[in-house]
């Protein structure tokens, strides 16, 4: 991995240098706001703080600002001069700036912006939060910074009611509120921090100036890891953003002081991987669902091309994977796939390494990593998703879904959410892993997983990524669609479909029962679940609140063979009691019939029989919902 991000780093450095490719990308538009640049402008002469919130931002002004975020690792100072946050520079920005060495006359001045503009609240606050700046001497707000704090019970509630006090100034000052902010920058007497030179080399040096191996450990065998150079190697590696080593688990490394012997780069390797990493960070980023993800391209041949065919590179390949996974995707995505596949097919041979990612304060958690993922597995992952559709609309003899991508998938695979994170993804993401490897399946699991979905709406349980009160119905037909694209791709085997010629039932039912392939015992189960449906169709038409009584004959935990001979029993009263026997007499002699010649080799599980049950229920239900629907709400009597 590391040496697919250098391959990045490497065609970057060889056009621009390395702060240059710390810049961050920050997009100017925020869910369709215009935002702004704040700058805090210290006149150290006039003892003075002008605060300007006019500019609006555009692509460039991550650029122009120098913002390459923050300080990296936890807890480090944080004294780079463009944020993304203004508390930093309310409290800790200019405290620990004067602590870094800009040459006599800068630091001067950076001492006498914290000794005229910051209140110091003394030893009893922890040095991170000792300093804030006097929002009352500047007016910026009509209370003391000491009776704030006085008030405060902890040193972190001091940041956040200084900048509470902050953004309601700018608010009622500029008609801006905070999330119409991107970048918060500080000017020294009336120029940009960020552009003296003295600034821009302590960055570099905090960024490059690792510890590095003494002439001692050189003769002790210690080489680059990926270059298998001796010079200039760097032992220490909070500076890379993505690491795919441990320090917290205990294991065979925990025993040793450091990584000295084991994680070693030189200090060009290590620039490369840097410039690579911030490359990857802004523009191979994408998400799937609820899931953020690098695609990671890994050259085979040299990557011995310009920065601008990078890019080139990347824009196709986030726009083939964003194709398939996501249906607000803009474009033709098979414009997109084959783009990708024309650079492949060219002097660009590469694979793709998926990593799947939660970014956790300073931290980046690999969730996983899926590597060497041939590109073409894109193309047949949109043609099996186009032709599940395809399917799915011709049984269902209209146009059920107009599009399923690989996040509806996040919504058919139960995951608990706690404080708005997934949790328990592992399944979810075993299940991505086989798609993009083209791996077998295990359909049990994707059938119990569905009927989970349909048990967490039923119930209306609460704490997963599943929308409780949601219709059983549609997301048991859109599961079938998730099988029917899985075996398209190869994932899942599709078993001896029931021969329907000689199958008495309406033509809309055989037609559909065919085009899904199902067999006879899978047919019997689908043929019970849609008498299911239609006694459901008429409880819900005579009950104010659309209650259907009888699903709660179904057992969400599966259904065996005794339950299944006491649900047909319980099947065949309902239709009399509900008076709609005798529109449904020859499909239920068939759902015996076909029961009756299976029932002593029966093979389903008690998960496949509630599913089949449950497709026969939705497919009805469905059904009779469109025809309301397209008949103006009129029931069907």
């Amino acid at each position: 991995m590391q040496e697919a991000i250098m391959q990045l780093g490497d065609v970057l450095l060889r056009e621009s240098d390395l702060l240059s490719n710390m810049i961050q990308k920050i997009n100017p538009i925020r869910k369709g706001k215009q935002l702004h640049v704040l700058k805090f402008n210290f006149l150290t002469e006039e003892c003075e703080l002008k605060i300007d919130a006019n500019e609006e931002m555009d692509e460039k002004s991550a650029e122009k600002y120098f913002y390459i975020g923050s300080a990296d690792g936890n807890n480090l100072p944080q004294w780079y001069v463009t944020s993304s946050s203004s508390k930093y520079h309310l409290t800790e920005t200019i405290n620990n700036l004067s602590k870094t060495d800009l040459g006599e006359k800068f630091n001067r001045k950076v001492k006498s912006i914290l000794d005229n503009f910051y209140v110091n609240l003394g030893n009893k606050v922890k040095t991170k939060y000792r300093y804030v700046l006097d929002l009352k001497k500047f007016d910026l707000s009509d209370r003391n910074i000491v009776d704030i704090f006085s008030e405060c019970k902890t040193d972190k509630e001091i940041v956040q009611k200084v900048t509470k006090e902050f953004e309601d100034h700018i608010k009622e000052k500029f008609n801006i509120k905070p999330d119409e902010i991107g970048l918060y920058t500080i000017l020294l007497d009336n120029m940009p921090i960020c552009n003296f030179t003295e600034y821009r080399e302590a960055v570099l040096k905090e960024k490059t100036g690792g510890k590095q191996s003494s002439k001692s450990k050189k003769t002790s065998n210690l080489y680059c890891n990926i270059c298998g150079s001796s010079d200039d190697l760097s032992i220490e590696f909070p500076k890379t953003k993505l690491k795919f080593y441990t320090t917290n688990q205990v294991i065979f490394a925990s025993n040793l002081k450091d990584y000295g012997k084991n994680m070693v780069l030189c200090k060009n390797c290590l620039n490369k991987v840097m410039a690579g990493e911030n490359y990857v960070m802004n523009y191979l980023s994408t998400r799937l669902a609820s899931f953020t993800v690098y695609l990671i391209p890994h050259f085979v041949f040299d990557a011995g091309f310009s920065s601008k065919r990078l890019g080139y590179i990347s824009s196709n390949i986030i726009n083939s994977f964003n194709s398939i996974s996501n249906a607000k995707a803009i474009g033709r995505m098979e414009d997109a796939i084959q783009n990708m596949l024309d650079e492949r097919d060219g002097n660009n041979y590469f694979t793709i390494n998926m990593l799947f990612y939660r970014a956790s304060q300073k931290a980046t958690k690999v969730q996983r990593l899926i590597k060497d993922v041939n590109p073409f597995i894109f193309k047949e992952i949109n043609s099996a998703l186009n032709s599940s559709i395809r399917l799915v609309n011709s049984a269902m003899g209209y146009e059920y879904r107009k599009n399923f991508k690989l996040e509806n998938i996040y919504y058919l695979t139960p995951i608990r959410i706690k404080k708005g994170t997934a949790t328990e993804y592992n399944n979810l993401l075993d299940i991505y892993d086989c798609i993009f490897t083209r791996r077998n399946i295990n359909k049990n699991n994707i059938i119990k997983n569905l009927l989970e979905d349909a048990k967490i709406e039923f119930y209306s349980e609460e704490g997963f990524n599943i929308k409780s009160n949601n219709p059983i119905n549609y997301t048991i037909l859109d599961g079938n669609i998730y099988l029917k694209f899985l075996e398209q791709l190869g994932c899942l085997k599709g078993g001896e479909s029931l021969d329907t010629s000689e199958l008495k039932v309406k033509d809309d039912i055989k037609n559909y029962i065919k085009k899904m392939s199902y067999d006879e015992q899978q047919t019997a189960m689908f043929l019970l679940g849609y008498l299911i449906g239609e006694i459901g169709n008429v409880q819900s038409k005579g009950s104010d609140e659309k209650r259907k009584p009888i699903l709660n004959k179904l057992n969400f935990a599966g259904i065996d063979k005794a339950k299944m001979i006491r649900l047909s029993c319980d099947v065949f009263n309902k239709l009399n009691q509900e008076k709609i026997r005798q529109y449904n007499d020859v499909t239920y002699g068939e759902f015996k019939r076909l029961l009756d010649q299976n029932i002593n080799n029966w093979k389903l599980d008690k998960h496949e029989n509630l599913f089949y049950i449950l497709s026969g229920y939705s497919y009805s239900t469905t059904k009779y919902m469109t025809y309301k629907k397209v008949n103006g709400g009129v029931d069907n009597e």
